[in-house]
């Protein structure tokens, strides 16, 4: 009957663009994990091997919609934040020989919400389309206020023009790779470690009405393209 104030952390460091060109995006992702985060802290954290529970704390880092500044940021976060996972979100992004080497020496796993800067020249158009079959489909005025999905049935059209706005393929790629991270932990107990690591490479299951798994070569979603898993990378 007690209150439990002592709980393990599952530490997510998340890389946004949260000024600049690519602001809007950001905003979205950054609501996205926001709802993942409270919903699953909501249901007790994620439990643990040990019997214990891990609270998900999320630390956002901006980018400023600029390419060249991620992967000095994300290194930044491995060493000041020890983090036990990583998200990235910025279109131009391509990681460095020094961050793979890293992310090899400290088992943490990076997922990129995009996919790779280098793999530009892909049909993006038929990519969104494949995503748009899979994601859920929300029903008829369904929209989002405070970062919940309402209807503009229960809500009044004052506060519904004010706060609310429809659901977007990044609302469902950001949620996508935080349920990747969440459900490798989930079936080995652990936020950290090799045998965390090798979970989330080896996922294939499906959340909502989209499915989930990486390619050994490419690190990319086999069924978008996003989200991308870059420790594959490390041995290519």
């Amino acid at each position: 009957g007690g209150i439990e104030t002592d709980r393990e952390e599952f530490r997510v460091g998340a890389v946004l663009s949260l000024s600049g060109t690519g602001q809007p995006n950001g905003y979205k992702i950054k609501s996205a994990l926001e709802m993942w985060k409270e919903s699953v802290n909501l249901a007790g954290g994620i439990p643990l091997s040990n019997g214990a529970a891990a609270e998900v704390v999320i630390t956002y880092y901006d980018d400023f919609s600029t390419a060249s500044r991620t992967n000095g940021l994300l290194l930044d976060v491995l060493d000041d934040w020890s983090p036990n996972a990583l998200i990235v979100a910025e279109t131009g992004f391509v990681p460095s020989a020094a961050l793979l080497h890293e992310l090899d020496d400290s088992k943490v796993p990076l997922v990129s919400i995009y996919p790779l800067a280098a793999a530009a020249k892909r049909d993006e158009a038929a990519d969104e389309e494949q995503l748009v079959q899979h994601r859920r489909q929300l029903a008829a005025g369904a929209t989002v206020g405070h970062d919940r999905w309402v209807d503009s049935v229960q809500y009044s059209t004052d506060y519904v023009n004010r706060f609310a706005r429809n659901a977007t393929v990044i609302d469902a790629q950001a949620t996508m790779a935080a349920l990747a991270l969440e459900t490798a932990a989930f079936q080995t107990g652990r936020i950290s470690g090799s045998r965390y690591l090798h979970a989330v490479e080896d996922l294939d299951t499906t959340f909502f009405y989209g499915s989930l798994k990486f390619d050994d070569n490419t690190g990319a979603n086999q069924v978008s393209g996003v989200p991308v898993f870059f420790n594959t990378l490390i041995d290519q």
